[in-house]
This record gives C-alpha cells, sequence and structure tokens, in this order.
C-alpha cells in the first residue's frame, strides 16, 4: 500500500503554487493539502485546509499548529547540524 501524502504549499496564488496546488488536488495519492497563503486562493476542496497569513517572518500559533499537525519532529536537527553539518527537510521531519 502507498503511503498517502499530506503536502503544505505557500504561495498557491503564485504561477508555480497555483500549478501545484492543482496538481496535488489531482492526484490520488494526496490525501490533504495545508495552504497558507497572503491572500485567498480562491479554490474550495475536501482535500484543501487553508490559512490567511500576511508575515511569514512571524508566524503565527495557527500556523506553527496546522503546520505541527502534518508533519511530527523525529530529532532535534540542531544538534545533529553541529555535528555533522547537515541538516535537510527529510531528517527534520516525517510524514503524520
Amino acid at each position: 500500500m502507498t503511503p498517502k501524502i499530506k503536502a503544505i504549499i505557500t504561495g498557491a496564488t503564485g504561477m508555480v503554487g497555483e500549478g501545484v496546488l492543482h496538481e496535488a488536488l489531482q492526484h490520488s495519492a494526496v490525501e490533504s493539502i495545508l495552504v497558507i497563503n497572503r491572500k485567498p486562493c480562491g479554490v474550495a476542496h475536501p482535500k484543501l485546509t487553508e490559512i490567511i497569513h500576511g508575515d511569514f517572518s512571524a508566524l503565527s500559533v495557527k500556523v506553527q499548529s496546522a503546520v505541527t499537525s502534518y508533519f511530527h519532529p523525529v530529532k532535534d536537527f540542531r544538534s545533529e547540524e553541529r555535528t555533522t553539518k547537515k541538516a535537510t527537510c527529510k531528517n527534520l521531519f516525517v510524514s503524520g
């Protein structure tokens, strides 16, 4: 069985982000999509949750909670970064 994908997309109102959003909505392996935008994307779909957030330099508790519900930390990457000098997204989070 193929694991279902939970995706987070920022900038889904731009040219590339909008295309990624539409492809993800149509793909059968994608079970849910969290969109974090500065303005509404204007799309309604059962897979889609949208959060409007104006300032990406200061993430709100709502955004942090939504992101946490999509991904679970598997280790403290800061300690690994100090020892290996490599911290990538795949060793920060695993899909929930």
